[in-house]
């Protein structure tokens, strides 16, 4: 899922001039409509139908065109979701946590490329998540899930997996470390080496992981 600090919404309450100019630097085809908050959402729509009363010389009204928001727990299995969306002919929802929060938004090609695979885009083509550099290391996007994490690493857990309820490399840092990383904060575990590279505000964008030496006299931190 997109998480909830990286989407794009609406705020039904913004001057129109404002809502307009959001529409257009993005290139979402739906956007959440929110009022003061994303957690009391009110709704999705298209841009294609703000754009076409645009266009009409209508202005965009927000409250004309929404559409039912969708709703899901986090901790529901991707084949109940994918049943929803084709119940519900919606093919956007957005994921709460256990205290109705807003935890992060999901579409149905998010699905699809967790089931099968990423689809490839020549529109938009993305960054690898891992780049493997001359010297063995590996730079990691904070993004990347704990089961690829994993499987790059070749370990079955990772340190505090299961009290330290992360789903990300990003969410790894932060959960040893204790607190939001800043770029140079690092520590050593079971051989690697993790260090922050970049930040993006409070998100952790971009980790280094190397392998220690065995034969360096390096100890864990």
């Amino acid at each position: 899922m997109t998480p909830r600090t990286s989407i794009t919404w609406l705020d039904i309450d913004a001057p129109p001039d404002e809502t307009q100019q959001e529409v257009f630097e993005h290139t979402h085809s739906r956007y959440p409509v929110g009022q003061g908050s994303l957690d009391n959402c009110l709704g999705i729509v298209r841009a294609k139908d703000l754009l076409s009363s645009y266009l009409a010389g209508q202005g965009i009204d927000l409250q004309a065109h929404l559409h039912p928001p969708l709703f899901v727990a986090e901790n529901t299995r991707a084949l109940k979701v994918l049943e929803t969306f084709r119940e519900s002919g919606t093919h956007i929802a957005l994921v709460t946590d256990e205290y109705g929060g807003i935890e992060g938004l999901l579409t149905l090609n998010d699905l699809v490329e967790a089931i099968v695979g990423e689809l490839p885009s020549a529109e938009h083509p993305e960054d690898p998540q891992i780049v493997q550099r001359e010297d063995g290391s590996w730079l990691v996007d904070g993004l990347l899930s704990v089961d690829e994490l994993k499987e790059l690493l070749e370990r079955e857990e990772l340190p505090s997996e299961e009290k330290g309820h992360y789903r990300t490399m990003g969410g790894l840092m932060m959960s040893f470390l204790g607190r939001v990383p800043s770029a140079g904060d690092h520590f050593e575990w079971d051989g690697f080496r993790f260090e922050v590279m970049d930040m993006d505000g409070t998100r952790v964008d971009k980790v280094l992981v190397m392998q220690i030496p065995v034969n360096n006299g390096l100890s864990s931190i």
